[in-house]
């Protein structure tokens, strides 16, 4: 489980916001859309800028971005073998 840092805590916080205000002001296909393309280009960009420096933070702290999580009742992937040493010598 990556470790939550302030810096990550913000990202997580900015991305959000960001996905929300896009969401809030979208509009219907062939719409005049309520923002400016340069503000819609300035959000893609921040949305890379929040990608990029999550990845780095990831690598740091030795996790990847394809960890997703488990539901209680969802089936197990692999099975945890146990091996007890044999008494022979």
């Amino acid at each position: 489980m990556p470790v939550v840092t302030d810096e990550r805590q913000l990202l997580i916080l900015m991305r959000k916001t960001l996905a929300e205000i896009a969401k809030d002001t979208s509009c219907a296909p062939g719409e005049c859309h309520p923002l400016r393309q340069s503000t819609i280009d300035a959000i893609r960009k921040c949305f890379e800028h929040i990608a990029k420096r999550e990845q780095e933070l990831a690598s740091e702290q030795g996790y990847t971005q394809n960890e997703y999580p488990r539901y209680a009742d969802e089936k197990k992937t692999s099975e945890v073998l146990k091996f007890v040493p044999s008494s022979k010598k």
